[in-house]
């Protein structure tokens, strides 16, 4: 808790896991919005898998529902 993200500052650190609460919360949790703009239970779906971008840019959220579709969402950093 005390200790910021790799590469980045404790601020900076705060600011993107808030960021991230928020978007799972509203796309995750709500429903996993596909890009039919349906929603899907997140039930049986796979907890989300955070990919960092090596130039620092963005962060991919990438889950799986439970009929094995890939859903990628997308926070810029």
């Amino acid at each position: 808790k005390d200790k910021p993200l790799p590469g980045f500052t404790k601020r900076k650190s705060e600011e993107m896991i808030g960021k991230l609460w928020e978007g799972i919360y509203k796309n995750y949790l709500f429903g996993i919005k596909t890009e039919e703009g349906t929603s899907i239970s997140p039930y049986g779906s796979t907890i989300p898998l955070l990919l960092f971008n090596r130039d620092k840019t963005e962060i991919l959220v990438l889950i799986i529902t439970k009929d094995f579709q890939p859903i990628i969402l997308k926070q810029l950093i």
